[in-house]
């Protein structure tokens, strides 16, 4: 298992309405969280994480909703403030994550935000099943290897 606790995950892949919570341990190391659950996290946090050190990671995935929606989304709403309300909004929801978390990573990132990276995403299965074909008949159509090379 990648992650002590999963909040709020969809599996977009084979349930798209399923939302997946589980905790391992209490005290938590790793944290795979959806955007939305931002809340549901630090609730959880400040009830069963010791708030002396950070030396967490939380990662927030399973979504397609940006960044400067899911931190800062809030303020923007309920005020109808500007940018410069929803830049705000965003640093105070990444301050409150930063006293657990000293890795806060995000996987549709819009914005630069102070103490928030990238999460990289890899070549997914999905992908590379649906696409291998054609890139196998591209290599081998563009190769120089010969059975006289393979004979060697």
């Amino acid at each position: 298992e990648r992650f002590d606790w999963i909040v709020d995950v969809g599996d977009c892949w084979e349930h798209p309405v399923r939302r997946l919570t589980r905790r391992l341990t209490r005290e938590a190391k790793t944290v795979a969280a959806g955007p939305h659950a931002v809340e549901q996290v630090l609730a959880l946090a400040v009830a069963d994480l010791d708030a002396s050190h950070s030396n967490r990671t939380i990662v927030f995935l399973g979504s397609v909703q940006y960044l400067s929606d899911a931190f800062g989304g809030g303020a923007a709403a309920s005020g109808g403030g500007g940018q410069g309300d929803r830049r705000e909004a965003t640093a105070a929801v990444v301050a409150r994550l930063r006293r657990f978390f000293d890795r806060v990573l995000y996987a549709v990132r819009d914005v630069d935000v102070d103490g928030v990276l990238t999460m990289p995403s890899g070549i997914t299965e999905h992908y590379y099943r649906r696409s291998a074909p054609s890139l196998l008949a591209a290599a081998a159509a563009t190769s120089n290897f010969t059975e006289d090379a393979a004979a060697k």
